[in-house]
């Protein structure tokens, strides 16, 4: 509860700017937050948790790791569902998905893909299911931290008005919470330009992380082509450097041989657009 209530205060800048802002969010509907377990977790302590927005940071993580995580059906560990509490004769919508995989040094980490934006209320139980030990309702836990993937457009950085956005086509950038700077970890990319921060989602995690003891950091890639595609992803390939198990994964020879191929396991981030045009 406390934690909570930390969070709570830190985060309120990001989450409500005016107090009609935060009048306007009490006033709407509660939502549910479910967990359906699929298969037993192989391990209850993992190395890290990661989190993968929707789209080229979601294909990143995919395709990476695709022989741990989609090859084995048994990774697949559990679906996270938010309902409305007035539309419980329909069917619960499905916002995220979590794998578990285990690495070359033996131990195991968390992949949550997310389908789309959490809402506000889905964040406490969501992390106090897979990183908070004191939550009754937890499940796992991370020992060596969270790392948050975002891709956006590169028009979609804030920049000052002498900037100029073609510079920024195609870069990595990251942010770290206070335990993560504390670390020696290798951290790829630059900070994230002024002007731009994490909101949401993983402003919380950030939070979250740094109250329970974790370091935190979030990368955000910066895409040019609108689709989820190996030239946007490839902007991710500096993350091999500091995580063991992603190292070699985009080179061109396991590429070239990977069953379905790339374009296929990419796809279903661009089937909204093929549908366009269908």
């Amino acid at each position: 509860m406390e934690i909570e209530e930390n969070i709570n205060s830190k985060i309120k800048e990001e989450e409500v700017d005016s107090e009609a802002e935060e009048e306007e969010m009490l006033k709407k509907e509660l939502l549910e937050t479910t967990y359906l377990d699929l298969n037993e977790f192989d391990a209850k302590e993992n190395d890290y948790l990661l989190v993968a927005s929707y789209g080229n940071a979601a294909g990143f993580l995919k395709l990476s790791l695709y022989e741990e995580i989609k090859k084995n059906s048994l990774a697949f560990k559990g679906k996270f569902f938010q309902q409305k509490e007035s539309e419980k004769n329909k069917p619960k919508k499905l916002v995220g998905e979590l794998y578990q995989f285990k690495t070359e040094s033996g131990g195991f980490s968390l992949v949550l893909f997310l389908k789309q934006e959490f809402n506000f209320q889905n964040y406490q139980t969501v992390a106090d299911l897979l990183l908070n030990p004191s939550s009754k309702n937890n499940l796992v836990q991370v020992k060596k931290g969270v790392v948050f993937l975002e891709s956006k457009f590169f028009k979609d950085l804030i920049l000052s008005t002498s900037d100029n956005h073609e510079l920024y086509k195609k870069r990595l950038f990251h942010y770290k919470n206070d335990i993560q700077c504390q670390s020696n970890q290798i951290v790829k990319g630059e900070e994230l330009p002024i002007f731009n921060g994490i909101k949401s989602f993983s402003a919380y995690l950030s939070v979250k992380s740094s109250l329970l003891g974790l370091p935190f950091v979030f990368y955000y890639a910066t895409y040019t082509e609108h689709e989820v595609c190996l030239e946007n992803i490839l902007v991710f390939k500096e993350l091999e450097v500091s995580y063991s198990f992603l190292r070699g994964k985009l080179e061109h020879e396991r590429l070239k041989n990977l069953k379905p191929s790339y374009q296929t396991i990419l796809s279903e981030y661009n089937a909204s657009k093929s549908n366009m045009f269908a």
